[in-house]
C-alpha cells in the first residue's frame, strides 16, 4: 500500500510523464485537453480522495431555475391555482 505522500508523487509523476507526450503529439486539441487537465490537476485528484461532487447543488439550482421559469408572467399567487 502507498502512503498518501508517495502516492501523490506517483500520481503527480505520471501525470507529468503523460503530460509531456501529449505535447509531443503536435495535435492542438490534445495540447488544450492536456493544458486543461493540468490547472485542474489537484480538483480532480481531490475527487478521487474525497468522492464529493456538487451534483446535489447543481440538480436543486435546476429545479429553483425550472420552477422561476415556469412561473415568469404571473403577478400574484392567485393567478397560480
Amino acid at each position: 500500500m502507498l502512503t498518501p505522500m508517495l502516492k501523490d508523487w506517483y500520481l503527480f509523476s505520471y501525470f507529468e510523464r503523460w503530460y509531456n507526450e501529449a505535447f509531443k503529439t503536435g495535435l492542438p486539441e490534445i495540447r488544450k485537453v492536456a493544458r486543461m487537465l493540468k490547472k485542474h490537476l489537484e480538483n480532480i485528484l481531490t475527487y478521487f480522495e474525497c468522492y464529493i461532487t456538487n451534483a446535489v447543488s447543481e440538480g436543486l439550482n435546476s429545479k429553483i431555475q425550472t420552477i422561476k421559469a415556469n412561473a415568469r408572467g404571473f403577478q400574484t399567487l392567485q393567478e397560480c391555482g
